[in-house]
């Protein structure tokens, strides 16, 4: 609350305020009666029967724009649509794994701790590709999509395999986009 009079002895008040460590802003954590920092616990985001969002007869698009801060595992997500054995997605700590369980998997080179990341995943019957950065990385014309009801970011359907990130953007489009598109997307 802003009470300034102009006459040299009024002043500003300032309630719950919190300080920023680096440029990107976070939400409130309150700290009342703790000393020292606080940690923050991993984002991790789901949305259950996300009807008419996901492109589940025409195809779609999961587009993500994050900063890698945990590449150890091979095996943790960063985006899921779907459910255990009805899934689209891409995971992998060392290396970036475009997945359908509709018979695709396209491998996306290596993932860095610290690095920005754009990537795009097209999707539809027989028309799967992967872009990172402005770079086409793979294609498949042989799968086919799953039925699919849930998003999950940072997580998998189960809710383990938290792959740590800073998310800048998310986009699922319901319609495939065309690989132009999909490439100025991501540079």
């Amino acid at each position: 609350d802003a009470n300034y009079q102009g006459d040299g002895t009024s002043g500003i008040y300032v309630a719950m305020a919190q300080a920023e460590q680096g440029s990107y802003a976070t939400s409130y954590i309150p700290t009342q009666g703790q000393s020292g920092g606080v940690t923050r616990v991993a984002d991790v985001c789901n949305q259950t029967v996300p009807s008419g969002i996901i492109g589940q007869t025409e195809g779609g698009v999961i587009y993500m724009d994050f900063i890698a801060q945990n590449t150890g595992s091979s095996s943790q997500s960063h985006f899921w649509l779907g459910s255990a054995g009805s899934e689209i997605g891409l995971y992998g700590g060392n290396q970036f794994i475009f997945y359908s369980s509709g018979g695709v998997s396209i491998n996306g080179g290596s993932v860095v701790t610290g690095q920005r990341y754009k990537v795009a995943f097209g999707y539809e019957t027989n028309d799967y590709v992967a872009y990172i950065n402005g770079v086409q990385v793979g294609i498949d014309t042989s799968g086919t999509y799953p039925t699919m009801s849930s998003i999950f970011l940072n997580s998998y359907s189960n809710g383990t395999e938290i792959q740590k990130k800073e998310i800048k953007d998310f986009k699922l489009y319901n319609t495939r986009l065309s690989n132009a598109e999909l490439q100025a997307l991501t540079k």
